[in-house]
């Protein structure tokens, strides 16, 4: 925004402005004829493969590779076959109150360019629930969904093996009640706070209730931001880590 200085007008600053925009084009490997064929094979150069999204994941990639705003990273270190199924994950439609459906998670974020990389990369994670991480010479991303296990471990894993397993957080890391705000679009986008969740079992389970305090930025609607406020109570609750 450019201004013309008027005294008369300027007594006490420029104006303050807000704006809904829409997001930046984004690519969508789901959208790309040449998928899965393999990283490099992205036809990045096509118009039909980018799309405007609010999916996490998509704007999760686009972060990663823009060289003009994001991490600036090659393409080849990105695991697209990942990038599509967190996609998919994102796009699923669930039950709200209604009777009606809503995507399971959205991005309705601004990010900075003067913020760190890691921290515009944790908002982005965030809102999908999710994990983001570099393994294996490429970028590698996973929604919040459950997953099928990938191996067991029984006590003959445990005896002498090394493996050093919590079964949960400290009490007082601990908590059973997840309260927070969000921004909703059903309020001209004003930070409101959200119903909170209370699991009733885990406060008599603890014999007083905890809170954990969350601000979900990229949230603009209360079911969707109450979704992401059971995961974090049941993670925290239900974690299991095993370590070497």
């Amino acid at each position: 925004l450019t201004y013309q200085f008027d005294e008369t007008v300027y007594k006490t600053g420029k104006p303050e402005v807000t704006a809904l925009v829409e997001g930046k084009r984004v690519y969508d490997p789901r959208l790309d004829s040449t998928q899965p064929g393999g990283v490099g094979s992205q036809r990045l150069d096509d118009p039909s493969t980018f799309t405007y999204s609010s999916n996490p994941a998509l704007c999760l990639a686009d972060y990663l590779i823009s060289t003009r705003l994001g991490l600036g990273e090659d393409t080849d270190r990105i695991d697209w076959v990942l990038v599509a199924d967190a996609a998919d994950i994102c796009d699923e439609l669930v039950n709200i109150p209604g009777p009606a459906t809503q995507k399971r998670y959205t991005c309705n974020v601004v990010l900075l360019a003067t913020d760190s990389f890691e921290d515009n990369i944790t908002k982005l994670v965030d809102a999908m629930a999710g994990v983001c991480y570099y393994s294996g010479g490429q970028w590698r991303m996973f929604a919040g969904a459950w997953q099928s296990s990938s191996f067991s471990l029984d006590e003959s894993d445990l005896i002498d093996s090394g493996i050093n397993v919590t079964t949960a957080l400290p009490y007082n890391n601990r908590y059973n009640s997840v309260r927070g705000s969000f921004v909703n679009a059903d309020k001209n986008w004003q930070q409101m706070e959200f119903q909170p969740v209370i699991n009733t079992s885990y406060v008599s389970a603890d014999g007083e209730q905890t809170w954990l305090d969350v601000d979900f930025a990229a949230c603009t609607n209360e079911y969707e931001a109450q979704r992401h406020a059971i995961l974090l109570s049941r993670r925290g609750r239900n974690a299991t880590i095993a370590t070497i």
